[in-house]
């Protein structure tokens, strides 16, 4: 059959309807997230240049391109991208990265990892000479810390520099197999250059892991070094527009001035010294962790913007009038919607506590190498880390499934949302073991808070284990219910609880006769996660009531409570069976807290347009689903039609050719 020319054109006005029943003004609410009108009209500008520029905006002609095809795309706009932007204004190109771009870009962990490494980790005289060469992109870097066979255990990384004290070098090595560096981005056909994370041994004494510039390609025709074997480690999951690599180094001479030396030091002589804080190597580390998790609630957003337009626009089934009914408008597709909505809003309070106390923190490190509040920031960005990158994957994947057949096209953009961001939950610290570190954290919290002493403000909650049998839920109806103090004490207590279940889990493995390690990996790992995971809801939740504090609308602040009462709400129904197992709650009050839940969803309903559309994606983030003109099914339809390779030729002779062949074959007797 010929291709149907006609199509009826399905254009409509509700999105304008579905706005006006919103109860606050959408840029009120804008400038909550954004901050400023100002930051609200340098979006705005980004996307129509993102939209106008022929190279940089979405194209479906590029779906199911060759990798070779996509680097040299990607690299086409990453240079054009420099030029409209400049690489300096991190702000505006990761905003570009995250809601236009459907691949990785070149230099991402040039500018991201390599670059403020040797800011953070190397002296004056390093910074001086590396980063101007690094910044005019006279050489390209990246960051090599995970081996193939360690990544989140870090101490245990077997890459060798061997201090050689004759000729003032390093000797770098990759001993074993599982040595080999593995999975740094830019790593296989991009850097020059490389930040080395390698154990250095003086002497045969071994004094841990420090970072070494390492040059391992030639600066002028890209060729690896003597002694260097790199490469790309093949297709992946996602990410393919990014040459995630593999390096071996095979006895590989550096000065001794590529040790970078701002902290942990090797004199002349072979004399180490090291930092007041070791954990200062993973300043680096900690700021992109800060950037994932601030990057979660936006990814969220443009996800959610895409689902609720399309949930609005799609109707099916009819009632008893005969009209078929916006899918949005069944309770079922309002809990699959709308709750991720609340978190959002409260993953976006959360991640802006994360980055204030971040910026403190690398204030106070290298200022004046305070690391007072390290251990605090590290534990609950760890947390959050771990936690805002499940809850993304899993909305992302949701909200897709709520989309029905068409959210399984490569049209939608859930497909391309999906797979750029699934690495969150590996990359920069797999998530147990983040997790793991926080509970370790909220452990020892608990402890000295049992003994009297003096525990941060960050878990000063802990406090309340003492007598915590004695806590009871109070609320007899569901108005006393959709109160935010009441679900914030009934969150604390959650959390409180479970750090102490888990605090008592190690001591039964204690008295059990295993070791502490024993009972750590063993015997109480669940229950360390839960504990972990439920303190992380508390911040987030204390962080989102701050943010509705500092709103000044009263409007845009009542819907913001609703928003809050309802993520509140949602992690007292997810795991909650820490509140029976110690008569906290009565089964009667639980079912009041699902009941007010379901009024939620009722009450936001005609708020989740404007809730999402206040994030101000515009329709080149949003696929064919996500249009604000209507025009869906005319989207796909041209897409699919007119947009897809393989129906640029009618017919495929060389599928043509096999299935002559399958025809034959059918007529033949099986051969076993």
């Amino acid at each position: 059959m010929g291709r149907t020319q006609h199509i009826q054109d399905s254009s409509n006005d509700f999105y304008a309807q579905e706005r006006s029943k919103a109860s606050f003004e959408v840029n009120d609410l804008s400038l909550v997230i954004w901050g400023s009108q100002e930051k609200i009209d340098r979006i705005n500008k980004l996307q129509r240049i993102c939209e106008e520029d022929p190279l940089i905006r979405y194209d479906p002609k590029h779906l199911g391109a060759s990798r070779e095809e996509i680097f040299i795309l990607m690299a086409q706009r990453t240079r054009r991208m420099h030029e409209l932007l400049g690489f300096h204004n991190t702000e505006d190109f990761n905003y570009v990265l995250s809601s236009h771009i459907d691949n990785q870009p070149f230099c991402g962990l040039h500018w991201k990892m390599f670059i403020p490494t040797i800011k953070y980790l190397g002296t004056d005289k390093q910074v001086k000479y590396w980063i101007p060469l690094a910044e005019s992109h006279q050489i390209f870097g990246t960051y090599a810390q995970t081996e193939l066979g360690h990544g989140s255990d870090v101490q245990s990384l077997e890459t060798t520099a061997t201090f050689d004290i004759d000729n003032q070098e390093f000797i770098i090595n990759s001993p074993t197999l599982s040595s080999t560096k593995w999975w740094p981005g830019e790593l296989g056909i991009t850097s020059t250059h490389v930040v080395a994370f390698a154990q250095l041994l003086i002497d045969g004494k071994n004094y841990g892991v420090q970072a070494f510039i390492v040059q391992i390609r030639d600066t002028e025709n890209h060729e690896p070094l003597p002694g260097i074997t790199v490469g790309d480690l093949g297709v992946k999951m996602g990410y393919n527009a990014k040459d995630n690599g593999y390096l071996r180094m095979n006895n590989v001479r550096i000065p001794r001035e590529n040790m970078l030396m701002r902290y942990a030091k090797v004199s002349k002589s072979g004399i180490f010294s090291k930092p007041k804080n070791e954990k200062v190597g993973y300043a680096c580390m900690m700021e992109i962790r800060t950037d994932i998790i601030t990057s979660c609630s936006l990814i969220m957003a443009r996800t959610l913007t895409i689902g609720t337009r399309y949930s609005l626009f799609r109707t099916q089934f009819k009632d008893s009038n005969g009209i078929e009914k916006k899918v949005l408008d069944y309770q079922l597709q309002q809990e699959k919607i709308i709750p991720y909505i609340a978190e959002t809003y409260a993953l976006l309070a959360g991640g802006r506590k994360i980055t204030r106390l971040h910026q403190q923190n690398i204030k106070n490190i290298f200022e004046r190498e305070d690391f007072s509040l390290f251990k605090d920031y590290h534990a609950i960005a760890s947390g959050c880390k771990a936690v805002y990158t499940a809850r993304m994957l899993e909305a992302i994947e949701k909200v897709r499934q709520a989309c029905g057949g068409h959210g399984f096209s490569a049209f939608s953009r859930f497909v391309d949302i999906y797979h750029e961001f699934s690495p969150f939950v590996t990359y920069e610290g797999e998530n147990t073991v983040l997790s793991l570190q926080t509970a370790s954290y909220l452990v020892k919290g608990l402890n000295k808070s049992l003994k009297g002493e003096k525990i941060p403000p960050f878990i000063e909650y802990l406090k309340c284990v003492v007598g915590i049998e004695n806590e009871k839920f109070t609320a007899q109806s569901k108005r006393e219910v959709l109160n935010i103090d009441l679900i914030r004490k009934c969150l604390r207590y959650k959390a409180a609880y479970l750090v102490s279940i888990a605090s008592q889990k190690i001591m039964e493995g204690l008295e059990k006769g295993l070791s502490m390690k024993e009972t750590w990996d063993s015997y109480a790992g669940i229950n360390l996660v839960d504990a972990s995971t439920a303190h992380v809801e508390y911040f987030t939740y204390t962080s989102f009531l701050e943010m509705i504090v500092e709103a000044s609308n009263e409007r845009v602040k009542e819907v913001l409570i609703k928003l809050c009462l309802l993520y509140g709400i949602q992690k007292l129904i997810t795991n909650p069976s820490c509140f029976f197992e110690n008569g906290y709650m009565a089964g009667e009050q639980f079912k009041m807290i699902k009941s007010a839940k379901e009024d939620l969803l009722y009450e936001l309903r005609n708020e989740a347009l404007s809730l999402v559309e206040a994030f101000c994606y515009s329709d080149g983030c949003l696929g064919a689903l996500g249009r604000s003109d209507g025009k869906v099914y005319e989207t796909l339809y041209e897409w699919a039609s007119n947009q897809n390779r393989l129906n640029d030729i009618p017919v495929q002779k060389a599928i043509q050719a096999e299935l002559r062949k399958i025809r034959d074959v059918s007529y033949m007797k099986p051969s076993l």
